[in-house]
């Protein structure tokens, strides 16, 4: 589990994680997008899930944001992983 505070304009860049994601914007807003999807936006109070192995990008808007982030993911293995575009 990690608490993430995201400066205003930036991008996690497309990756995945080798386990499931659990997300929730705790203050501002984050837009995220699977690969192939639309851009969500997520505001404070609202929480995503990210499925194993699923391309994926969020980014934060043009005011800073907060999140928490709980990762299921086996021992060993990284928390993330970039994908190629």
């Amino acid at each position: 589990m990690i608490r993430v505070d995201w400066p205003p304009n930036v991008s996690t860049g497309r990756h995945t994680h080798p386990g499931d994601e659990y997300g929730t914007v705790l203050e501002g807003t984050l837009i995220s997008q699977d690969e192939g999807g639309e851009w969500k936006t997520y505001n404070a109070g609202e929480s995503y899930h990210k499925v194993t192995g699923v391309v994926h990008e969020t980014k934060s808007g043009d005011q800073p944001a907060k999140s928490l982030n709980v990762f299921v993911v086996e021992k060993g293995k990284p928390m993330v992983q970039p994908a190629s575009k």
